[in-house]
C-alpha cells in the first residue's frame, strides 16, 4: 500500500465530524528550501518566516529561502547547521536551539549564547526554547534547564531542579499557564512548576485515570486549552489534563462522541489555532486536527490540493502564522496548509480524481428538482446540484455519452417541461415526466430540416412555437398539435440585395426584449425582427471604428435581457447596453472597469448584481444608470479560488438563492458572495535584499545590515543598487502585486505584478524616496507602505566641505584679480597722467614753437607789407602803377590771414585726429586748385579716421608736409588730376599725394628748397617719406604714421 493511498484511506475514510479542504504547498529541496527535513518554523514580528532545517537556517520571504549555515572552526556564530528549535522574541531577535548549544540572530548577525559554566555536550544539547509573558527565554536540554533574563540578558542555570525531583531528567517542554506559572515537561520524569513569584519549584503529582495504563508513557509539554485544562504532548497521543488544587494533575484519554480515546498517536507538537482547533503533529500518522465539543474530542477531516499526498508520516511541528496559514515542518519538507476560501468552492472537487470524466463544463441548466444538467464536450450529466455545493463527488447520477449531445452549448427545459439540446450534434428534445426523468430523444437534423448541423441558442416564443439560432439560418420552429416530432421550420437568410435581412445567417444569440422583439446576434453584427414577412424584415445594428455610440464590435457573444428591461451585448471586444430613446449604444471596456473586453457571459442575480464572464476572471457590478457606470465593483479570479480566469461562453447560471455557478474548462467555481464575508488579513511588507557596487570585479554587495530606520548613506561610488521587497502574505505568493515610486525622478506608481525586484544604475549624487507598496491574493494595498530614503553622497570634489573651500577659492582669486586690475587701472592711470602731462608739455611747446614761428612769419609778413606800402606810396607820388605791389600786398595779407588759421586749428584739442587732419587738408587741396585745370579728390576717407587720435606734432608736420607737397604740385606738375589716399592698419597710418603731372627727379632737386624740409618734418614724427617720381606720375608718401588711440564709441 502506497503512501498516497493509505493517506487518502486514512484522512478522507473515517467517519469524522466534518471535512476542511486545504490548498497544501510544499516547500523542499526539489523547490527551494534547501532542506527537506524540517523541525520547526516561527515568524517573526516583522512577518519573516524562520525555518528549523536538518542542514542550515532559512528566512523565507514568500519567494526566495535565504540561508544561514554554520561556518567550520567558528566559534562565535552558528555552531550546528542542524536547527531543532526556534523562537521569535518579542525584542525582535530569533533564538536557535541546536546539538551544539544556544545562538540568537540579531540584525542579521548569529551569535553564540554560553548557557552553563561546567560545559557538557548533553547540556549544551538544546530540546526545547520557550519565552514567557514576561518576555523571560527558558532554554531546555538534555542536561540542564536554563533562563535567559530579558534585562541583563544573561543565562541563569537551575540546578535545584535535581533537588526537588530528586532525579535527573531531560526537559522537553516548557509552557506558561493563565496564573505565569512555568510548566516544565520533562517526558517519563514527573512534571515541575515553577513560580515566578517566588522562584522555587514544586512538583506535580501525576494521577492516570485511563483504563489501560501505557507502559512507555512520556508527557512532552503542557499547553493550557482553558484555565485548568491542558492538553498534554505524549509518546501515547492527545492527552487531557485537569489540575487539582496546586501540584496534582489527573491525566486522561480525550474520548469521542462513541467513547473511544480520540487520539493515541506519537505526539510530537500540538497547536490550538486561532479558531480553537487543535492541531497535532504526530509520528506515524502525519498531523491531525480536532475540535473539542462539548467535552469530547472530535477529529476534523482534513481534505488537500495540490501537494497533499506528498506529507510523510512524519511530522515534527505545527505553526500558525498571522494570516492563518497551518505550516507543518515534516521529514519530507514544509507543508503549508492555507484554507479553502468560504465563497469559491470548486466542482468536481479537485483533491478527488475521477468525479466526472469529463470537467469541461459547457452549459448549466437547473430544473425542477433543484438538479442540474450539465454539458461536457463528450457527455451530459444530470448531478444533484447539493453534491455541487457541497463538493462532494456525486454517487447518483446521469450520465448520457451520446455523440448527439457532444460540443453542445446550449440546453432550456421550455413551459411543456421538454429538454431542449442544441450543439454541433443537432437539437435533441426529450420530454420530462412528472419526476423531471427524460424520455426518449427526438433528434432534429439535416434530413429532418435543419439548414445545417450546428445549432445554437433555442429560445421559447409559445409552447408551440421556438427561435434557434442555426450556423446557416436563423430558424423557426413551430409544433403543429404539440407534437415536436413533427416540427415545421421556418427560416430566415442575409441577403446582400436587401439592407433589411437579416446581417447575417450565422445566428448565435438570441433574446426577446420587454417589447417582445427578438434580438439576434451574428458573427456580422446585431438584427431585431421588425416583421416576419416576406422573408423577414431587420433592423441591424454593426460596429463603426471610432463611433462610441455604436456597437464596440460585431461578434456577438452573448445577449441578456436584466431585470429593468436593459438589453446587454456581450461582444469578444467590450460590453454594450442598447439606449431605446435614441437607438443607440453605449460602450464598456477596461476604462470603464473590466476585467476584459472579451465577454463570455451575463447574468443577474436578485441584487441587481450584473455578473460578466471574461478571458480575465469574473465581473460584478451594480449599473448606476445616471452615472452611466457599475458600482459596488468587484472581481474574482484565480487567486480568489475560481477554478480557471476563462470561462465557457453562456456556461453561467445564477439560482434562486444566488449561488453563481460558472463553467470552465477545470470544471464548475461556485460563488456565493453573500454567504461569507471575506477576512482581511494582515501582513507586513519587508525588504529581503539591498546590494549595491563597491568595485566592478566583485559586483553587487549585501548593504542590508547597514539599513537603519528605513534610511541608507552611501558613497558615490556606490551607487547603482539592487533590492527585492515582499509582501509577507504566505497564503498565495504567486498572486501578490506590487508597485513603487522613485521619488523625485517617478512620481507616479509603476506597477510591477509579481515581480519585486528593482534596479537603479549610476544615480546622480542626492536624496531619494523609494516608496514600496504591495498587495496581497485579497487585491489589499498596505496602508503604510515602506518609505526608504536613500542619501547618495557626492564625491569628495564635489562635498560641500570641497563647495566652501572652492568658494573661499573663488572669493579669493576675484580679490586678488580686483587688486590686480585695481594696481592696473592705478599704473595706466599713472601712465596716462604722465602721457598727459607730456601732451601738456608737448602742447605747450608747441604753442610756444607756434607762437615764435608765427611771431617771425607776422614780423616777415608786416615788414613786407610796409615795404610794399612804401613803394606805393613812392609809385603815388611818381603817378607811376601801384597795382603789382597792392597785389603782392593782398597775397601777403592773405597767406598771414592763413598761417593764422592754420596756428589755430593745430592747437585745437578737438581736432587731434586722423580725420580732422585729412579734412583740413581736403579743404585746403580744393582751395588751392579749385582755380587751375587740376582735378583734386580725396580716397580712403572712412567715418573710423574721426576716432584715430594722434598728437599736435604729428598733426602739424603732416598739415605742413602736404601743403608744401600740394603747392609745390600746383606750381610746377602741371597735372590734371591729384589724389590725396589715406589708409589705416594696426596702429599705423599712411598718407599719399598722387598726381599724373610732368614729375621731377628728386635727386636733383635742391633739397635745400623743400624735399629736405618735408623729410626732416616726418622724421620729427617718427614717420618715413617716400618720393617716387617720373614723367606722368609723382607719389609722395608717408608712412608709418603714428596714431595714439581708436575710440571705443566711435569705433
Amino acid at each position: 500500500m502506497t503512501v498516497r493511498f493509505f493517506l487518502i484511506v486514512f484522512l478522507l475514510g473515517l467517519k469524522l465530524g466534518h471535512a476542511q479542504l486545504y490548498e497544501v504547498t510544499r516547500y523542499a529541496d526539489d523547490n527551494g528550501l534547501p532542506s527537506r527535513i524540517v523541525h520547526d518554523v516561527v515568524q517573526d514580528s516583522l512577518g519573516y518566516l524562520w525555518v528549523a532545517g536538518n542542514n542550515g537556517l532559512y528566512k523565507f520571504d514568500g519567494s526566495t529561502f535565504h540561508s544561514y549555515y554554520a561556518k567550520l572552526n567558528d566559534t562565535s556564530g552558528l555552531r550546528s547547521n542542524k536547527i531543532n528549535k526556534l523562537i521569535a522574541s518579542k525584542d525582535q531577535r530569533l533564538w536557535i536551539g541546536t546539538p551544539s548549544g544556544l545562538h540568537v540572530l540579531e540584525r542579521d548577525s548569529i551569535r553564540y549564547v554560553s548557557l552553563a559554566s561546567r560545559k557538557r555536550e548533553n547540556q549544551n544539547h538544546v530540546i526545547t526554547l520557550f519565552e514567557d509573558s514576561r518576555g523571560a527565554i527558558w532554554v531546555g536540554t538534555y542536561e540542564g534547564f536554563f533562563r535567559i533574563d530579558p534585562i541583563s540578558n544573561t543565562a541563569s542555570e537551575f540546578p535545584e531542579i535535581q533537588n526537588v525531583a530528586q532525579e535527573a531528567a531531560s526537559v522537553w517542554g516548557v509552557s506558561e499557564d493563565s496564573e505565569g506559572n512555568i510548566w516544565i515537561g520533562r517526558g517519563d520524569a514527573s512534571p515541575l512548576i515553577y513560580d515566578p513569584q517566588t522562584g522555587t519549584f514544586r512538583l506535580v503529582k501525576v494521577l492516570l485515570e485511563m483504563s489501560e495504563i501505557p507502559e512507555d508513557l512520556i508527557l512532552f509539554e503542557f499547553v493550557e486549552f482553558e484555565p485548568g485544562l491542558f492538553l498534554i504532548e505524549s509518546s501515547n497521543g492527545l492527552l487531557k489534563g485537569v489540575l487539582q488544587g496546586d501540584n496534582k494533575l489527573i491525566v486522561d484519554y480525550f474520548y469521542t462522541p462513541e467513547g473511544k480515546p480520540a487520539s493515541t498517536n506519537f505526539i510530537y507538537k500540538v497547536l490550538v489555532d486561532s479558531q480553537g482547533s487543535i492541531w497535532t503533529a504526530t509520528w506515524k500518522y502525519y498531523c491531525r486536527k480536532f475540535v473539542l465539543k462539548d467535552g469530547f474530542l472530535v477529529e476534523v477531516a482534513l481534505q488537500g490540493t495540490k501537494d497533499f499526498d506528498k506529507m510523510s508520516n512524519f511530522s515534527r511541528s505545527v505553526f500558525e502564522d498571522a494570516q492563518k496559514n497551518i505550516w507543518m515542518p515534516n521529514s519530507n519538507g514544509l507543508f503549508k496548509f492555507s484554507k479553502a476560501g468560504d465563497r469559491i468552492s470548486v466542482f468536481p472537487p479537485p483533491h478527488l480524481e475521477n468525479c466526472l470524466e469529463n470537467v469541461s463544463i459547457y452549459s448549466i441548466l437547473e430544473d425542477k428538482k433543484n438538479r442540474f444538467w450539465i454539458n461536457t464536450p463528450s457527455h451530459l450529466y444530470r448531478i444533484n446540484k447539493r453534491d455541487i455545493l457541497e463538493g462532494k463527488c456525486p454517487t447518483k447520477y446521469l450520465a448520457f455519452d451520446d455523440e448527439k449531445f457532444q460540443l453542445a452549448r446550449d440546453m432550456i427545459i421550455d413551459s411543456q417541461n421538454r429538454l431542449w439540446i442544441s450543439g454541433q450534434g443537432g437539437i435533441s428534445i426529450s420530454q420530462l415526466d412528472f419526476n423531471d426523468e427524460p424520455g426518449p430523444f427526438f433528434h432534429l437534423n439535416v434530413p429532418k430540416g435543419l439548414p445545417h448541423l450546428w445549432s445554437y441558442e433555442v429560445l421559447e416564443e409559445n409552447p408551440q412555437t421556438f427561435w434557434v439560432g442555426n450556423y446557416h439560418r436563423l430558424l423557426k420552429i413551430t409544433f403543429e398539435e404539440d407534437n415536436f416530432r413533427a416540427p415545421k421550420i421556418t427560416t430566415f437568410d442575409s441577403s446582400p440585395d436587401r439592407a433589411d435581412a437579416l446581417i447575417n445567417s450565422y445566428s448565435l444569440q438570441l433574446a426577446k426584449d420587454r417589447n417582445g422583439q427578438l434580438w439576434v446576434g451574428t458573427f456580422s453584427g446585431l438584427s431585431k425582427l421588425q416583421s416576419e414577412e416576406d422573408g423577414g424584415h431587420f433592423k441591424n445594428y454593426s460596429s463603426v471604428f471610432g463611433k462610441a455610440d455604436h456597437l464596440s464590435n460585431n461578434s456577438i457573444k452573448r445577449i441578456f435581457v436584466d431585470s429593468q428591461g436593459r438589453i446587454w451585448i456581450g461582444t469578444q471586444e467590450g460590453l454594450n447596453l442598447y439606449q431605446e430613446t435614441d437607438d443607440s449604444f453605449l460602450q464598456f471596456g477596461r476604462q470603464e472597469g473590466l476585467p476584459s473586453e472579451y465577454i463570455l457571459g451575463i447574468a443577474e442575480d436578485s441584487q441587481s448584481y450584473l455578473w460578466v464572464t471574461t478571458t480575465n476572471g469574473v465581473f460584478r457590478g451594480i449599473y448606476n444608470a445616471s452615472m452611466q457606470g457599475f458600482v459596488h465593483i468587484e472581481y474574482f479570479h484565480t487567486k480568489d479560488g475560481l477554478a480557471d480566469n476563462i470561462s465557457n461562453r453562456n456556461a453561467l447560471y445564477i439560482d434562486k438563492e444566488d449561488n453563481v455557478f460558472i463553467g470552465s474548462s477545470k470544471g464548475i467555481s461556485v460563488l456565493n458572495p453573500l454567504k461569507a464575508v471575506q477576512e482581511v488579513r494582515p501582513f507586513h511588507l519587508g525588504v529581503t535584499t539591498l546590494e549595491c557596487i563597491q568595485q566592478k570585479e566583485t559586483g553587487f554587495v549585501s548593504i542590508l545590515d547597514r539599513m537603519k530606520d528605513e534610511t541608507l548613506h552611501l558613497s558615490y561610488y556606490e551607487n547603482s543598487i539592487r533590492l527585492q521587497y515582499s509582501v509577507l502574505d504566505f497564503t498565495q505568493p504567486k498572486f501578490n502585486q506590487y508597485r513603487h515610486k522613485f521619488l523625485p525622478l517617478n512620481e507616479d506608481w509603476i506597477y510591477t505584478e509579481n515581480d519585486s525586484k528593482l534596479t537603479y544604475y549610476n544615480l546622480p549624487p542626492g536624496s531619494y524616496e523609494l516608496i514600496l507598496d504591495g498587495q496581497n491574493n485579497q487585491g489589499i494595498w498596505k496602508e503604510t507602505p515602506i518609505k526608504l530614503t536613500l542619501f547618495i553622497a557626492p564625491p569628495f570634489w564635489k562635498s560641500d566641505w570641497a563647495l566652501t573651500v572652492y568658494v573661499v577659492f573663488g572669493l579669493a582669486l576675484i580679490v586678488m584679480l580686483y587688486m590686480l586690475r585695481i594696481r592696473k587701472r592705478v599704473r595706466e592711470l599713472e601712465q596716462e597722467t604722465r602721457l598727459e602731462k607730456a601732451l601738456i608739455r608737448e602742447r605747450e611747446l608747441l604753442r610756444n614753437q607756434n607762437a615764435a614761428d608765427f611771431h617771425d612769419e607776422l614780423g616777415s609778413k608786416v615788414t613786407k607789407l610796409s615795404m610794399y606800402l612804401t613803394l606805393v606810396e613812392r609809385n603815388l607820388q611818381e603817378n607811376a602803377d601801384t597795382a603789382s605791389w597792392l597785389g603782392k600786398m593782398r597775397d601777403t595779407i592773405k597767406e598771414l590771414s592763413g598761417s593764422f588759421r592754420d596756428l589755430l586749428w593745430v592747437i585745437d584739442p578737438q581736432k587731434d585726429t586722423l580725420g580732422d587732419t585729412i579734412i583740413r587738408l581736403r579743404d585746403f587741396g580744393e582751395d588751392l586748385f579749385q582755380t587751375t585745370e587740376t582735378n583734386f579728390r580725396c580716397s580712403g576717407f572712412q567715418d573710423i579716421l574721426l576716432a584715430v587720435n594722434i598728437d599736435p606734432q604729428t598733426k602739424k608736420q603732416l598739415i605742413m608736409v602736404f601743403k608744401e607737397a600740394m603747392h609745390n604740385c600746383a606750381k610746377h606738375a602741371e597735372a590734371s588730376e591729384v589724389i590725396l589716399n589715406v589708409s589705416l592698419t594696426d596702429n599705423l597710418a599712411m598718407m599719399q599725394l598722387l598726381d599724373n603731372g610732368k614729375g621731377f627727379l628728386p635727386n636733383a632737386v635742391d633739397e635745400g628748397r623743400g624735399l629736405r624740409n618735408m623729410k626732416l618734418r616726418c622724421l620729427r614724427i617718427g614717420a618715413l617719406l617716400t618720393v617716387e617720381s617720373s614723367n606722368g606720375s609723382t607719389k609722395i608718401q608717408v608712412s608709418a604714421i603714428p596714431i595714439l588711440e581708436t575710440r571705443n564709441a566711435l569705433q
